[in-house]
């Protein structure tokens, strides 16, 4: 790699962690991943994929990170020596790919676990613990409501000491206090999650997921006037960016709650482009269930709903306003079958059972 295209590459990547936003980060990567290639240097490209795959992750196109990991992936098996430099940097994005892959209900339970064995194997031969990747069953194990699943993996990954390929400190936090929360410690969760409400911990994502976390423990403690306080301070660190749409179904459940429909109306208008676009799969049922759920009950108000889909909304009408009967329609026509393909990934009914009850409270 010539300096001239080091130094390049090296100010987009820097972009590609500081910009302003989650698209000129994507922006500052997908230019470098173009110019290496275009330089036809392989060291060069295993950098900008590596680099660019991050980023879509962090921006919410998961999928488009997967073929980049692969290839990655098989570049190292190949020739380890080569990439040796790499390692850590792959083993990081190894574990947000595992992070992400409850996402794709495509991705069987089978070859899921074969690339836990070999996350494992590499994390053992950088001299590594096992502590990350316990720490991506316990998060999958709560995506797909597994509750037996999610324990044994928290219970593995607290005996271990934390190391330079965990999550950053108030990630982990963040995520601790999520898994107490699924398995219903509602009061033992605000507690560990402290440090994080108070705002001594912080991190690029973290209030943002917490305070939608807390919304429906603070509720079902009778602590309202609380969570009104987190759901409006943590919307409004979401609502410009893209990258949070499974942070959004814990906001309409929560308004849907206290209903303020009229609110919840306005996230789903805001952030149904994204709904739209959005090849994570998860994320996209949870936005739609929550909206259904939340529209069953404002139609018990009103028949009809005034709002501003893009044009390319199955349902759009020029004058805005809609039957909710249809619009409960065509979310529970996205919905089922999703959940359908989750469930049948997974070997439960959590998508339809449990998920449910969660969202509407």
């Amino acid at each position: 790699m010539n300096e001239e295209l080091r130094q390049r590459l090296g100010s987009l990547w820097i972009l590609g962690i500081m910009g302003r936003s989650n698209e000129e980060k994507l922006a500052a990567t997908r230019e470098a991943l173009d110019l290496a290639q275009a330089s036809g240097d392989l060291d060069a490209i295993f950098d900008a994929k590596l680099y660019h795959a991050g980023s879509t992750i962090v921006a919410g196109y998961a999928d488009q990170a997967m073929p980049l990991f692969a290839w990655c992936l098989a570049h190292f098996e190949q020739d380890p020596q080569r990439f040796q430099k790499e390692r850590d940097s792959l083993l990081r994005q190894f574990k947000r790919t595992l992070q992400k892959a409850d996402e794709f209900p495509q991705l069987s339970l089978e070859q899921i676990e074969s690339m836990r064995t070999q996350m494992g194997e590499m994390l053992r031969q950088g001299g590594y613990s096992l502590r990350t990747l316990y720490y991506t069953k316990m998060t999958f194990g709560m995506a797909i409501g597994d509750r037996a699943a999610a324990a044994a993996a928290y219970e593995r990954y607290a005996d271990l000491a934390p190391d330079d390929m965990g999550d950053c400190a108030t990630c982990e936090l963040n995520n601790e206090l999520d898994y107490l929360i699924f398995q219903g410690d509602f009061e033992q969760a605000l507690q560990v999650g402290g440090p994080i409400l108070r705002g001594e911990q912080t991190c690029a994502q973290v209030p943002h997921y917490t305070f939608g976390y807390v919304l429906r423990p603070l509720a079902l403690l009778g602590r309202h006037e609380e969570a009104d306080d987190y759901q409006s301070r943590g919307y409004e660190l979401i609502r410009s960016s893209t990258g949070f749409l499974s942070a959004l179904p814990h906001h309409l459940a929560y308004l849907s709650h206290r209903g303020q429909f009229d609110a919840a109306l306005q996230i789903f208008e805001n952030h149904l482009p994204e709904a739209l676009d959005s090849r994570q799969l998860r994320g996209k049922h949870h936005f739609y269930l929550a909206t259904q759920l939340m529209l069953t009950r404002l139609a018990e108000e009103r028949p009809t709903v005034t709002f501003r889909p893009p044009q390319h909304f199955p349902l759009y009408q020029p004058s805005g306003e809609y039957a909710v009967a249809d619009l409960i329609a065509w979310l529970e026509s996205e919905t089922a079958p999703l959940a359908e393909q989750f469930n049948q990934r997974n070997g439960n009914q959590y998508f339809t059972h449990e998920l449910v009850d969660r969202l509407n409270y």
